[in-house]
């Protein structure tokens, strides 16, 4: 917009401003005002944008820190989480063995209990077979030293303990119940 200049007192033509060299060097300057207000608020618009832009990346690298941060924390609790699945496994495993060996001493415990059985049979029965038939407190010695004689050739401690649990065992069978109570 192209504001004419008032005429002055005294002047009673304005031939300058008429001429339309001067109105476009007016209307350049005009213009060039208006264009150093846009640059103004164009560059004030800039610095504003400069300064986002910087808080923007500055949470950027914030960001990018906190991720790495976040991505350790669950490669060590994957690694965590990976080692207590292991554990679990191996302690299954365990668990596993401790049950099948129970199983298996068992199972000796109870074939050990036939054969310490079937040995009580064939001595008796032997016993029985070699020996003339005497009173109780008689068969009772005649076993006894039977036991201790194949306890004596026998040379391990186990068998030694075994003869003697069957001695006992034979000892409360011959001796007679009692009549009188003291």
């Amino acid at each position: 917009m192209i504001v004419e200049p008032a005429p002055q007192l005294g002047s009673s033509s304005t031939p300058l401003l008429d001429d339309p060299m001067i109105k476009e060097l007016i209307r350049i300057g005009s213009q060039f005002i208006g264009y150093r207000e846009y640059a103004s608020r164009t560059e004030e618009k800039l610095a504003e944008a400069n300064k986002l832009a910087d808080t923007l990346a500055q949470k950027l690298e914030q960001s990018e820190a906190a991720r790495k941060k976040a991505e350790l924390v669950a490669s060590e609790a994957k690694a965590e989480a990976n080692e207590a699945k292991a554990k679990a496994a191996s302690v299954e495993e365990l668990q596993k063995r401790l049950e099948d060996t129970e199983t298996a001493l068992n199972e000796h415990k109870a074939a050990q209990a036939t054969r310490e059985k079937g040995i009580l049979k064939r001595l008796n029965s032997q016993n029985q077979r070699f020996q003339a038939p005497k009173g109780p407190a008689e068969n009772f010695r005649s076993a006894d030293c039977a036991l201790f004689r194949l306890a004596s050739s026998d040379c391990s401690q186990a068998g030694r303990r075994f003869v003697m649990r069957i001695s006992i065992f034979q000892a409360l069978e011959a001796v007679p119940p009692c009549s009188k109570r003291f």
